[in-house]
């Protein structure tokens, strides 16, 4: 059995240590379904093989100056991050073919993101 502590209190798990890098003593409260899912999730993702591209915003907000990253990698080895004046993001199979297409898939990757959060 695993066993995480935070803020001064232990809790067990069937699974691995969880280390949070957090300097700030935190209280978790996860359900043992929920962290196997995360866990799995998290697994399945890094898993994954596929493109970490970068693109800008020229005048008018056009999408430009796409950039492949990597053609082989990890979603983990991927810092994707929205920024002023463009983003960098991964996605799984093919790199996208035109700084319009990065712009589109990458709407796509945020909204739904942004979608699972708000349902939390």
């Amino acid at each position: 059995m695993g066993n995480f502590e935070r803020g001064g209190s232990s809790h067990t798990s069937s699974s691995d240590t969880i280390f949070t890098g957090l300097r700030t003593p935190q209280t978790l409260s996860i359900t043992r379904e929920d962290y196997v899912r995360a866990k799995t999730y998290v697994s399945e993702i890094e898993s994954s093989w596929g493109c970490c591209y970068a693109f800008g915003y020229g005048a008018m907000m056009k999408p430009c100056c796409l950039e492949i990253l990597s053609k082989n990698a990890k979603s983990s080895t991927c810092n994707s991050e929205m920024r002023l004046g463009g983003q960098t993001n991964w996605v799984e199979g093919r790199c996208p073919a035109s700084p319009e297409e990065a712009k589109r898939w990458s709407e796509k990757k945020w909204k739904s993101t942004s979608q699972d959060i708000d349902a939390r």
